[in-house]
């Protein structure tokens, strides 16, 4: 049930065609270890990746067990079998193999990859599934009823006891914060070694939304403060005073907010890179992603918003990463043709990656090269 095809357009740019698919709350292009996955309007799974998309016989040995038989992108094409009538798909980057979740439209689930600890046994009988997150080369499933579902070596963690109506699930580098219907929060804190500490105590309620970044757990009020647990070097009481917060890009020592005041606008701290003084002026953002101290933002109209990085810091990256901004100015001249508009843009790999309001996938590179 897997299928691909490719669109290169005459200006040069990349774009795949996916036959009218959705935003599917932000995951609609994942990546993971050279392979993007992606959700077709008819709930086809799609890929495309540095292996060229085929079923290939061959030999190989994935998860200690050797054998001949199909594959695709260099998994078991077995595995990719129960993977129809999709909704959205989630990847993990960082294992030997990878690590894949597909959400059926019935709420079940799916995986594929990477199975050293359970995860894969522990999610194919998952059902009931809302959203997935992923934490310590694990994954976190919240069901409609807001119960929590953990595989592999989660599910002896503490996280599970967060069990009453929880609305949103946030994981950070050793810390997963878990957002409450009731408005109350639960943060379960690791050790070096993904081995659980305990729950970190807090009296935050409230609370209408949060993000995490390593160490950190922003939560929104319901009145519009944003309330902070975790240490830090940079100074965000100008974040912690912003009502309308829609979304935090953490760095090590800048924070950008994006809000909704002045129609969707950004609001820094710390000390930001130079140019992203021009950013302060950006109008109508409806999104923004920061990506190699460049800001991406997408505005309500489909209009890219782009920073441009110093020269002088252009010697210290592979060449590769520094092509990407001639890509995404291509974007504008592929959607002519068209007659469509970018409707959401996204960090993904080493590439950034957009969707068009005609179903199409667009690629600052080749995602196949």
């Amino acid at each position: 049930m897997y299928q691909n095809s490719f669109y290169a357009g005459g200006d040069g740019g990349y774009g795949r065609d996916l036959c009218g698919i959705d935003n599917m709350m932000g995951h609609l292009v994942e990546y993971g270890n050279g392979i993007y996955l992606a959700v077709r309007g008819d709930g086809t799974l799609f890929t495309a990746g540095e292996y060229e998309p085929a079923a290939v016989a061959m030999a190989k040995e994935l998860g200690g067990f050797q054998g001949a038989g199909p594959y695709v992108q260099g998994y078991y094409w077995d595995d990719w079998k129960p993977w129809t009538n999709l909704l959205a798909v989630y990847a993990m980057s960082g294992l030997d193999y990878g690590f894949f979740v597909g959400l059926k439209q019935n709420g079940r689930t799916v995986a594929s990859g990477y199975n050293g600890e359970g995860q894969c046994d522990d999610i194919n009988s998952w059902y009931g599934v809302k959203s997935v997150v992923f934490f310590l080369h694990n994954a976190v499933g919240l069901t409609y009823s807001g119960t929590l579902l953990c595989s592999g070596r989660l599910k002896d963690s503490g996280i599970l006891t967060a069990q009453e109506h929880v609305k949103k699930v946030c994981p950070g580098d050793k810390r997963v914060s878990i957002l409450k219907e009731a408005g109350t929060v639960s943060i379960f804190e690791f050790n070096q070694e993904s081995v659980f500490v305990g729950e970190i105590e807090n009296s935050l309620e409230g609370i209408d939304n949060i993000f995490s970044y390593a160490d950190r757990t922003y939560a929104v009020h319901r009145d519009g403060r944003v309330l902070i647990i975790g240490e830090s070097e940079v100074d965000e009481a100008v974040v912690a005073a912003c009502a309308g917060i829609q979304k935090i890009i953490n760095e090590a020592s800048y924070t950008v907010a994006l809000t909704s005041q002045k129609g969707g606008s950004l609001i820094f701290a710390g000390e930001i890179p130079a140019h992203f003084e021009k950013a302060k002026a950006w109008r109508g953002v409806k999104d923004v992603v920061c990506w190699n101290e460049v800001l991406i933002g997408l505005s309500f109209r489909g209009e890219i918003y782009i920073t441009n990085r110093e020269d002088e810091f252009l010697d210290k990256i592979p060449l590769w990463k520094t092509a990407w901004g001639d890509g995404v100015k291509a974007w504008e001249a592929s959607l002519r043709p068209h007659g469509d508009m970018i409707s959401s843009v996204r960090e993904c790999g080493p590439f950034l990656t957009a969707a068009t309001t005609a179903g199409r996938l667009l690629f600052s590179g080749d995602p196949t090269n």
